[in-house]
Formats: C-alpha cells, structure tokens, sequence
C-alpha cells in the first residue's frame, strides 16, 4: 500500500446524510416520498419519477442509483462481472480526546469538549466501477448503532511518481441510518466502510469486479511525515444522537 503524507493534523465535522449533501461523491438511496424528506430540493425531480407498480400495491422509482461498469476504460483490463457481496461490519473502537490532544489540531466541530473520535488512516477508492452499500436489518428508528462515510476529492498527480492521491481538505464524513443505502461514485475516494455504536450491520454490496487487485481497489495511508505513526486526521462522532446514554449533542 503507498503513502501519501498529511501536513497537518484535522478534525473533520460530521454531517448529515442527504442526496444534497453527497452529490459530488456519489448518491444517496432513500425513498423519495417519506414524509420527512418531501420538502427536500434534492428529491423534488425523483419524486415525480415515481410510477405504480405490483397491481397497484407499489410505488417504482426507476434509476435511484447509477451502476457504472468503468472497466473498458483500461486496455488492460480483464473483463468485469457485476457481482453482489455481503460486508459484516463490527463497530469501530473510539477513542477520546482531551483539550491538550486538541493542540494544534484544525478544529472543524467548534466545541469538542467530551467527543469521541475515529482516527482515519486508510482510504480506497475503485477506479472503474460505483459500489454501492445497503444496510440489512437497521431500521430507522435504531438510534444504538448508525454507519459512518468518509469521501474526500482526487487531486491529480500529487504523490511520488505522478500518481492520483487523496485531496485532504476536502474530506468529509457523514452519518446514515437504516432507511438509507449509499453509492460511492466510479474513482471516488472513501474510507472502509465504518460502523460506530453497539453491534454489527450487515450490507449487502453491489459493484463490478474482474478479481484483479489493482483494478478492482486502490488504497492509500494518509501518514504523518517521520515515523511517529500518529493518525492525522480524525471524526468527531459524539454528535450522533442517543448513541451512549446522557449523549446530549445532536445532528
């Protein structure tokens, strides 16, 4: 796995997952109808593309994500198939944070008093293919246990050799919940999927592979210059709501 060194030490705020929000890396899958959601600029269009469907006992929303076979776009490549895989994910450890830890840090959650945090030290990305995430089993209203997705940028050319590398100051980190899947559009850097809170989620994952390992998965450390082997940037994941008992910070 190559490198690609962090100048300086960040906290990157997490946000809300929206349609809106996400555009640039990907998409989002939610109904568009739900009731908290009609309001929302960013499914007005997919609304009305709602058509009924099953003698009248559904609603069809047709192309609510995009399945990008990429894999022809390298003459090198091997024939890709679409496959569809299960990822059981565990939660993630956490760790906490004092103020002298904070020293030095871009402070991107204002207050960061008492949060807990997940350091990011690997990213990926899959140059020729979307890969999509659906969450089996979490319901909406499951406030114990959410999933966390970390996007950032490419900026081109900018590791030893010419090659493409993580665009750090445009990472970003949002928090879904059962009622949404989401797709990492074709090259889009992410972190491994991550899951914070009290037990498993299982998805359901469906991409193009040809099983050739620099086709199907790039990955990069984000690493401190020197040997010191500290993780440079962080997530603040205290703001997700009920998530530890007396939790009193909210989205």
């Amino acid at each position: 796995m190559r490198k690609q060194i962090v100048p300086h030490r960040r906290i990157i705020k997490l946000e809300p997952l929206t349609r809106i929000s996400f555009w640039e890396f990907g998409s989002v899958l939610e109904n568009p109808r739900r009731p908290e959601l009609q309001r929302d600029a960013g499914n007005a269009e997919l609304q009305k593309t709602g058509v009924s469907a099953n003698q009248g006992t559904a609603i069809k929303f047709p192309n609510i994500t995009p399945l990008i076979n990429g894999y022809g776009d390298a003459s090198r490549s091997k024939h890709a198939d679409a496959r569809i895989t299960m990822f059981v994910c565990k939660p993630r450890n956490l760790r906490g944070r004092n103020a002298s830890e904070l020293d030095g840090l871009s402070q991107e959650n204002g207050d960061t008093t008492g949060m807990a945090y997940l350091d990011l030290r690997i990213m990926e990305r899959h140059p020729y293919t979307t890969q999509t995430f659906l969450p089996l089993g979490l319901t909406p209203e499951d406030l114990s246990t959410s999933f966390v997705v970390i996007v950032a940028r490419t900026e081109t050319g900018a590791v030893e050799g010419g090659r493409d590398a993580v665009h750090v100051e445009s990472i970003r980190a949002f928090v879904g919940n059962g009622s949404q899947g989401v797709t990492y559009g074709k090259g889009t850097w992410h972190a491994p999927m991550i899951v914070v809170g009290r037990r498993n989620i299982e998805f359901a994952v469906v991409q193009y592979m040809n099983d050739v390992a620099e086709d199907d998965c790039e990955e990069i450390e984000l690493a401190a210059n020197g040997s010191s082997g500290e993780a440079m940037i962080a997530v603040g994941i205290g703001s997700i709501p009920n998530l530890w008992p007396g939790n009193a910070l909210k989205l």
